[in-house]
């Protein structure tokens, strides 16, 4: 697919940093989307037992009504937390300047050049890991913008700076958080497969399922 003449790929430069950071942040965090993967993670379960077995042994409330209470203090939790998370704050997203200076890493903006605001609406980043191995980082695209075939050319920028910069493997870390997921598809499309699942443990998001996809470039 042929993106739009009016969408620019571009170099990251500092200047549009918050507007990145603002899309990345946009894109990324969803209330029920959230919400609706959290439960196949033991996050929200554990602090729903843990609410539970409080409420019933200090507020004596009655047994359907201490779960309801329990599963409803552990959503909202949750929620705060992946907000947390994918705050810049918070987030290790707001490295994306140091990513593009370093030495093997690049970051790509989609540009549009339409419109009054000519935002940025797409990103993909690709960090070095190793001499060997790079790391893609922060694929994102507007919703109003999607289905037109960016986040195939930002991908495709990627991997092509992957391999002339002599990377014999790209690696991408999804979280089972937040809209990021739904770019599985997209990955396995392009040649990675997933060579780690585990449960992500970190200060800001705990266990949630964790998927690491490998693209192993001597093979294109």
């Amino acid at each position: 697919m042929v993106i739009p003449s009016h969408i620019r790929i571009l170099e990251f430069s500092d200047d549009l940093e918050d507007e990145v950071l603002r899309l990345l942040i946009h894109e990324r965090w969803n209330v029920w989307i959230n919400l609706r993967r959290g439960m196949t993670a033991p996050y929200i379960h554990v602090a729903a037992m843990v609410s539970f077995i409080f409420l019933r042994i200090t507020c004596t409330f009655p047994f359907l009504i201490a779960i309801l209470l329990s599963y409803l203090l552990a959503a909202v939790s949750h929620v705060l937390l992946t907000y947390l998370l994918t705050d810049s704050r918070w987030s290790s997203m707001n490295n994306l300047a140091e990513i593009h200076h370093q030495e093997g890493g690049i970051v790509y903006v989609a540009r549009d050049r339409i419109g009054r605001h000519r935002r940025v609406v797409g990103l993909i980043g690709v960090e070095r890991v190793s001499l060997y191995n790079a790391h893609l980082v922060s694929l994102a695209v507007r919703r109003s913008h999607r289905n037109m075939g960016i986040g195939r050319a930002l991908m495709d920028r990627a991997i092509n700076y992957a391999k002339d910069t002599g990377y014999r493997a790209i690696t991408v870390h999804v979280v089972n958080a937040g809209t990021e997921y739904d770019l599985v598809p997209m990955y396995k499309r392009q040649g990675f497969y997933i060579s780690d699942t585990t449960f992500w443990t970190s200060p800001h998001l705990p266990l949630l399922r964790s998927y690491v996809l490998t693209k192993d470039l001597k093979m294109t």
